[in-house]
């Protein structure tokens, strides 16, 4: 009987042939643990000592009893309490027999249980019960991290699997690819079932009956007022996608200035540089008072962003610009080149200036004085402690940790019409600018444009997912400390690689912007420099 299997006459989306499922898991040769077996020479308190030393966070009848789970073993009693602080941390709270149990399970497997995989297992059993409303087996869990090893991921393929009946992981898989295509799950199980499983052929018969309720929804009588053109790729297949010339990371101006520079060491470094940038930037765009307004610019962000104990931190500095909210206001003509032309608003924050001209990636003066900025805010992003993690919502609402998920966090904004397309599940790629997101849902909100007011774009959210505690180029915007505002901001440098997991398309985007969830890599110098660079959205 399949692990998938719940009780009743399951689907299948291929005619059986009387295989049975197998896990694909490597198996590898049974383990200990890698905890200590040696002979008991301490008294019950000694370990107790011990162990409460090694986990403070536990309470004296928690050590006693992960003693009792682990035969006396303190680096196994050790292990059960590193999961057990690791999971509440998580939001997720379980006994300590369960934990037990999870270590047991990969052993009996033939799995070698590390701490982090024990805590990936219990997290998915535990949310998938949960969202289910019915037991979830340690199996069936294991099952489905091994097809999608991202916690999220594997709850989903379970929550699919369970929710349709299916009968095996597989065909959970393949729902759930279809799924992420931005197609209803209902729709996309019949679909499957009647082609037997073929993925294609599923989304061939899914795009078509698409496209024909589209052609009815848009038949309007003659007397119908105009509205506006809110089609996109889910309620309108004939919406063009976009076609983005892809240029690879590493051959970028920016990657080539950003080997060269210098890392500022003193905050007259980022002064001079942001004075530079300001200016430049205002002559490139054809302001005739370039000079004069950019100083004012300049001269109110200092007042504003810097501290006199500052000067020593160019870190700080250079976030506190870049978080500022001040705004540059000037005009502009059309066409730089010529005297003659319409007058155009030039309207930007020091953050949109930065990014602009980073992902212009023209390589000059200007775009190196974007790069020695880039390399100071990465003196806090990158080569800092991070100051604050989305720990989920069962943080103190007054600690910087607590946020909407665990491990997630928000960003809003607007999407280029057949953009979307781009972004397929499974797809890596590289920023071009720096990237902030908010640890609420509420405040990307905020900046999720409105529908109706775009001709080019489309609402989006953006959810970005990070493994606990673990990545390298990211960090928390205090207030009062990096930043003047409270956005619960989470800053991602310039080059992050990351992985479309889903690209939902709105059938209504006036009601519900898109949603394209990205997995971020914790370590970017672990990643391929020949990844492709973001398109500008």
């Amino acid at each position: 009987m399949s692990l998938f299997h719940v009780g009743v006459a399951p689907i299948a989306f291929k005619r059986p042939n009387g295989s049975r499922l197998r896990s694909r898991m490597k198996a590898v040769p049974k383990v200990k643990l890698g905890l200590s077996d040696s002979t008991l020479t301490h008294t019950k308190e000694t370990l107790e000592l011990k162990l409460k030393q090694r986990s403070p966070m536990s309470d004296a009848s928690t050590v006693c009893e992960a003693l009792v789970l682990a035969g006396m073993d303190l680096d196994k009693a050790a292990a059960y309490l590193q999961v057990d602080t690791n999971l509440r941390l998580a939001g997720v709270s379980l006994r300590l027999s369960d934990i037990s149990e999870g270590f047991h399970h990969l052993a009996a497997a033939g799995l070698e249980a590390h701490t982090t995989d024990v805590v990936k297992l219990l997290q998915v059993q535990f949310k998938a019960a949960r969202l289910c409303s019915k037991p979830v087996s340690l199996a069936a869990a294991m099952e489905a991290l091994c097809r999608e090893p991202a916690v999220d991921e594997a709850v989903s393929l379970l929550q699919l699997a369970f929710h349709h009946n299916l009968s095996s992981a597989d065909d959970a898989l393949k729902l759930l690819r279809v799924v992420r295509m931005g197609f209803e799950d209902a729709k996309a199980c019949r679909a499957l079932s009647e082609v037997e499983g073929d993925f294609e052929r599923a989304v061939e018969l899914l795009n078509a009956q698409q496209a024909q309720q589209a052609s009815i929804s848009f038949t309007k009588s003659s007397d119908t007022p105009a509205a506006p053109d809110l089609r996109t790729e889910a309620s309108d297949p004939s919406v063009p996608p976009l076609h983005v010339p892809e240029k690879l990371f590493s051959d970028s101006a920016y990657l080539r200035s950003y080997k060269k520079c210098a890392v500022p060491t003193q905050g007259y470094e980022v002064l001079g540089n942001a004075h530079k940038l300001i200016v430049g930037y205002l002559k490139d765009k054809g302001v005739e008072e370039y000079q004069r307004l950019g100083d004012e610019f300049f001269n109110r962000l200092q007042s504003k962003c810097v501290d006199p104990k500052n000067l020593s931190s160019p870190g700080t500095i250079a976030t506190r610009f870049w978080s500022s909210s001040s705004v540059l206001q000037a005009e502009a003509r059309a066409d730089s080149n010529s005297d003659d032309g319409d007058i155009v608003p030039v309207e930007t924050e020091f953050c949109s200036l930065l990014n602009t001209v980073l992902r212009a990636d023209v390589p000059g003066p200007l775009l190196d004085c974007a790069v020695a900025i880039t390399c100071a805010i990465n003196l806090y992003c990158v080569w800092n402690d991070q100051t604050a993690w989305p720990l989920g919502p069962f943080e103190p609402s007054s600690s910087d940790c607590h946020s909407d998920e665990a491990n997630t966090t928000y960003r809003g904004g607007g999407l280029r019409r057949g953009l979307l397309r781009w972004f397929i599940p499974g797809k890596k790629f590289r920023t071009n600018m720096f990237v902030a997101s908010s640890f609420k849902k509420r405040i990307a909100d905020k900046f999720v444009i409105d529908a109706s007011k775009s001709t080019r774009q489309d609402p989006v959210l953006w959810v970005f997912k990070f493994e606990q505690r673990n990545c390298m180029h990211v960090n928390f915007l205090r207030k009062g400390i990096e930043t003047t505002h409270s956005e619960h901001e989470f800053l991602l440098t310039p080059g992050t690689a990351l992985t479309v997991v889903s690209a939902i398309a709105s059938t209504n985007v006036a009601a519900t912007p898109h949603t394209i969830t990205l997995r971020v890599a914790p370590d970017n110098k672990k990643e391929s420099d020949m990844l492709p660079l973001s398109p500008w959205c």
